[in-house]
């Protein structure tokens, strides 16, 4: 286990000009040996280049794909060209396709590096392999069926075998070897990552030279993929003979030492300081904890290779700069770790983000199984992923998404608060998600870097700055959210601040557009942020401050919501309360007059029924019934059909779920216009008539009921005091 002290508090410095990514290139310079390997080569070269006994001998290092082979290999060939004595040979078979060119092409390459490092008087021991490859390679061409020239080809193989044996050439190479002092080591690297075809020709190849003496070769790959592709052709065809085939030919079976857990981690840590640095961010005491928790249960104990390593430290290193500040930081280093620990559950969250969030936003298919259709899929996938780390992977997953803590107890989601998630810029909101996925702010959202510019101009800025930064933001897409992440930030807000923010989304509330169907519209959401930030006021200062808003508010309606939220809300209690019953009511007042001012000029009935609801109720409110009934009387009188608009929002709809006219719509709406001006406006509409059956017109029907009945109950009562 890492100690804790190598987990990053504040992010270290690295020199200028210093590359922060970790080359996943083999290494060749001991002082880099972070995984104490290079004693282990040292040790491996020593033995072949002191070996007495000729014969050739064949070396296996056994490894994992990413777990270093090929840098282990390299210090074996730095190490072995100390001795003058030893040729070392790297050999790369991925460059030939077929078995012919590969023959051909080993012979060429020993035969080169042989001219490199020796002569004798009168012949080359390169020159002698080089023929001794022609000739096999023209021989493998023939026994494999491939098309000859009956003419030249045939006749200078017959040439070359009449000359002198295979075996002679063979034995004559070894002379020369013996007789030079040389020993030759053949690397071959990268085996594992062959196709069949092409593996099972470096093994033939293999089988034809191995008998060569003082010729060694070191091998490097995945014992276990190797012998599933050469398998097929032997034995049984199946991986079993691909293990006995191997052992006739490799003399000597070597794992690869386990990388020290330690360095691992340690070069992790290296990774994520390095990307803090250049992000320009430091983790607070709790992010460091919470961090320094999952990293040491959860990402250290999955760390088996060094290039799982070094892939997780160049991913945080390249992504948390383009995020920074933007997401939680301890939540992108843990999903980047989980990106390579376990990628199948990284690519699912990518592609069914709603079930790790529990936002399934309209999507109501299954509603009553998703829960445990969620906790099907997680645990499948998990055993399918993580093997048996599966229950370390699920407490990552739920340390990233704590509401999946319940749906794997009792498959029902848990309870989440989205203001918290958000605020802390959590990957648990599914907001924030795409955030992480993408590596960028998606289309509509609002960087939370702007927001912060934006709250530094409140506190430094003056007027007109602030103004044209605020307005920069809320005419771009995504007025909902930049509204909602202020509301947010007010919280925190010093009291100067907020007065600022109170004043500025007021006097710009025309900015602010409306969404179609949806639930809460941007304007109530600002409405409420003006409320939320004078509640920070103290005194009197908050009082005057409010006048200010409801005078400056545009659209007037804007000015009417903002009263709305400065009233007392449903279920509050008095010490919620921000102003006291007489200041609301010198608020109310205000904003009657600018109703009324409006009225003057135009008409308050509008193709909006909460416009035109709300409108109403506040001039009431503030001036009493009459200048409203006035107004709407002049109103119809000059547009009869505008009593289609007016009476619009007073539909039963909302209490019953059925439109229509009932007795407390009826009470409400007489509260506006007298009911005989309302029912002079519904003859000359005709909605009165028996062939009005449309919402409008049953609305108008059953006014005309109550009222009917309203009068005949007044009439009754009038005979009754007559009498």
């Amino acid at each position: 286990m890492p100690k804790k002290d190598r987990v990053p508090h504040i992010a270290r410095a690295i020199p200028e000009g210093i590359e922060p990514f970790v080359s996943d290139s083999p290494l060749t310079d001991p002082q880099l040996d972070r995984f104490r390997r290079f004693p282990f080569a040292e040790r491996l070269a020593n033995t072949l280049a002191q070996r007495r006994d000729p014969t050739s001998t064949v070396i296996l290092i056994n490894g994992k794909w990413g777990e270093g082979k090929t840098t282990l290999l390299q210090y074996v060939h730095a190490t072995l060209y100390r001795f003058d004595n030893v040729v070392p040979i790297w050999f790369n078979p991925w460059r030939f396709s077929d078995e012919t060119s590969l023959l051909l092409s080993f012979f060429a390459t020993v035969a080169s590096a042989l001219d490199r490092s020796n002569k004798t008087k009168k012949e080359k021991i390169g020159d002698l392999f080089r023929d001794y490859g022609a000739v096999v390679g023209e021989i493998a061409v023939e026994a494999y069926g491939v098309k000859l020239s009956t003419g030249k080809v045939v006749s200078k193989i017959g040439e070359k075998l009449s000359t002198v044996s295979l075996e002679d050439k063979r034995k004559h190479i070894a002379d020369m070897l013996g007789k030079s002092g040389k020993r030759i080591v053949v690397f071959l690297d990268d085996i594992d990552r062959l196709d069949r075809i092409e593996a099972q020709a470096v093994f033939k190849l293999l089988k034809l030279t191995a008998n060569f003496e003082h010729v060694s070769y070191v091998l490097a790959f995945d014992r276990d993929v190797v012998a599933a592709a050469i398998g097929e052709q032997f034995g049984q065809g199946d991986k079993q003979a691909g293990y006995d085939y191997l052992e006739k030919i490799v003399q000597v079976n070597l794992d690869l030492p386990v990388a020290d857990r330690d360095a691992l981690a340690q070069l992790c840590i290296d990774g994520v300081n390095d990307a803090l640095r250049i992000a320009g961010v430091s983790l607070t005491p709790d992010q460091n904890r919470e961090f320094q928790l999952a990293f040491l249960q959860y990402i250290v104990p999955a760390l088996n290779t060094p290039r799982l390593a070094k892939l997780y430290a160049n991913s945080v290193a390249f992504v948390l700069p383009l995020l920074a500040r933007e997401v939680n930081p301890v939540d992108l280093l843990i999903l980047e770790a989980i990106r390579f620990l376990y990628p199948l559950l990284h690519q699912d969250i990518r592609t069914a983000p709603q079930i790790y969030t529990g936002e399934f936003g309209w999507d109501l298919s299954h509603l009553s199984d998703r829960d445990a259709s969620s906790k099907q899929h997680l645990t499948q996938l998990l055993e399918r992923a993580a093997g048996p780390g599966s229950k370390r992977a699920q407490r990552l997953l739920t340390d990233l998404f704590p509401q999946l803590q319940q749906l794997f107890r009792s498959s029902k989601y848990g309870e989440r608060s989205e203001e918290h998630t958000q605020r802390d810029q959590r990957v648990s909101s599914l907001d924030y998600l795409w955030r992480y996925l993408t590596c960028s702010i998606p289309a509509g959202d609002i960087s939370d870097q702007e927001i912060d510019h934006l709250l530094q101009a409140f506190a430094m800025s003056s007027g007109g700055d602030i103004e044209a930064k605020y307005c920069d933001l809320i005419r771009l897409e995504g007025q909902t959210r930049l509204i909602t992440k202020l509301r947010r930030r007010s919280e925190d807000m010093p009291a100067q601040c907020a007065e600022k923010l109170a004043r500025i989304v007021a006097k710009h509330g025309s900015e602010i557009q409306g969404i179609p169907d949806a639930i809460v519209q941007p304007i109530a959401l600002a409405a409420l942020l003006i409320r939320e930030s004078i509640s920070r006021l103290e005194g009197t200062r908050r009082y005057d401050v409010a006048m200010d808003v409801l005078r400056s508010a545009e659209p007037i309606f804007f000015a009417v919501l903002c009263l709305d939220w400065m009233r007392p809300q449903r279920g509050s209690v008095a010490a919620d309360a921000i102003f006291s019953t007489a200041d609301l009511s010198k608020l109310t007042v205000l904003v009657a007059d600018r109703i009324a001012l409006h009225a003057s000029t135009a008409s308050i009935i509008s193709q909006e029924p909460e416009y035109t609801a709300r409108l109403l109720t506040t001039w009431q409110q503030g001036h009493g019934s009459q200048p409203v009934k006035d107004h709407v009387r002049g109103v119809l009188a000059a547009e009869p059909t505008a009593v289609e608009q007016f009476i619009r929002p007073f539909s039963s709809f909302v209490r019953t779920g059925m439109s229509g006219m009932d007795q407390v719509g009826y009470d409400l709406v007489i509260k506006f216009v007298d009911p005989d001006v309302l029912m002079t406006a519904f003859e000359s509409t005709g909605l009165l008539g028996s062939a009005g059956t449309d919402g409008i017109a049953r609305i108008a029907q059953q006014f005309a009921a109550i009222y009917q009945s309203e009068q005949a109950r007044a009439r009754d009562i009038k005979v009754e005091k007559r009498s």
